[in-house]
């Protein structure tokens, strides 16, 4: 459900502007913004970028974090909160996008921009099981943001997609070779791409180390992964984004007492949230299975109970069985 290397292509969302021709003023407004959205303050970041398009009709950034901020509320939900909302927002970034290429030209960030855009409405496609569209429009993506590295090869924020593309499809290579032998891709350059991007991407910097925190699991680094998770911990201490990363670090590690403690975090600050029920008792589900597998049988019997007296619990019933079981292996 939260496989970091599969919608990590939604994990690109996280962007940190801190150069291409902006002003120190607008540096730090773009940081606030991604700060908001990053902790899932997404009404917040909404509601400001907003009000910055409003103040000047030609602020691209800012329409892009806002469908950003739209997308990363969709992640962290697990659930499409607002079609709608999220195709206008798409529609409104690239329009604004066409209309400063009609007018300034085309360089490489307004391209970098538009093949974001693109990205997060792939992920919109792929989230609702449209696969061809979701192929065509990253596909799409992909070429957008080869012309901005073409405009630009310093420009390193283009390496987060076209990295995670080159080890995504290397990646399908291993796992299907009998039938995928002739598929390029290589996970070397993807990985290579992806750590340039981590040390020197002005906008993806972010994108970039959480899907090497997970890529890093994979390729059996974990050291790699945990020096990233504490770096982003540091930073964002209470970002449930961070804090699945984390879960997850500890989880590969077979460290199923912290894995446990993380989960349970998480399951309270979704408990929180007015749409956060699901993923609260998903969570409480992982933090019990944790427990159990950490030699705390009874107090992954709590955990179970605990999820089981939920009402909402009976709108889900792959969970609540899987729940169930727990509870009677516990018992």
């Amino acid at each position: 459900m939260k496989n970091r290397v599969v919608i990590s292509v939604v994990l690109l969302l996280f962007i940190r502007l801190a150069a291409f021709e902006l002003t120190e003023e607008r540096v730090a407004y773009c940081d606030s913004i991604l700060t908001l959205i990053l902790n899932s303050n997404f009404e917040k970041a909404l509601s400001h970028t907003d009000a910055a398009i409003k103040k000047d009709s030609n602020d691209i950034l800012a329409a892009v974090l806002h469908l950003s901020a739209l997308g990363l509320r969709d992640l962290d939900y697990d659930e499409m909160v607002d079609s709608t909302a999220f195709l206008k927002s798409f529609e409104r970034a690239c329009s604004l996008i066409s209309r400063y290429q009609r007018v300034h030209g085309t360089c490489s960030l307004s391209e970098t921009l538009k093949g974001m855009a693109l990205s997060m409405h792939a992920s919109f496609y792929l989230r609702n099981r449209a696969y061809l569209a979701a192929y065509s429009t990253g596909m799409d993506a992909i070429r957008t943001l080869q012309e901005a590295r073409e405009l630009d090869p310093s420009n390193k924020d283009v390496n987060f997609f076209l990295g995670l593309y080159d080890y995504a499809r290397a990646e399908l290579r291993r796992r299907f070779w009998w039938v995928l032998f002739w598929y390029p891709g290589d996970k070397s350059s993807g990985i290579e791409q992806l750590e340039q991007c981590a040390q020197e991407a002005h906008l993806t910097r972010y994108s970039a180390l959480l899907a090497l925190s997970d890529i890093y699991l994979q390729e059996d680094k974990p050291e790699k992964s945990l020096a990233i998770i504490e770096r982003l911990s540091l930073k964002f201490p209470d970002s449930r984004f961070v804090l699945w990363a984390k879960a997850k670090y500890y989880d590969d590690q077979g460290m199923y007492a912290k894995a446990a403690q993380v989960y349970g975090i998480l399951s309270k600050s979704y408990k929180s949230e007015a749409m956060g029920s699901h993923n609260s008792m998903m969570t409480a589900n992982k933090q019990a299975h944790m427990l159990y597998n950490a030699g705390k049988p009874e107090e992954a019997a709590r955990v179970c109970r605990d999820i089981l007296e939920r009402a909402e619990i009976q709108n889900n019933r792959s969970l609540r069985r899987d729940t169930e079981r727990l509870l009677r292996r516990a018992n």
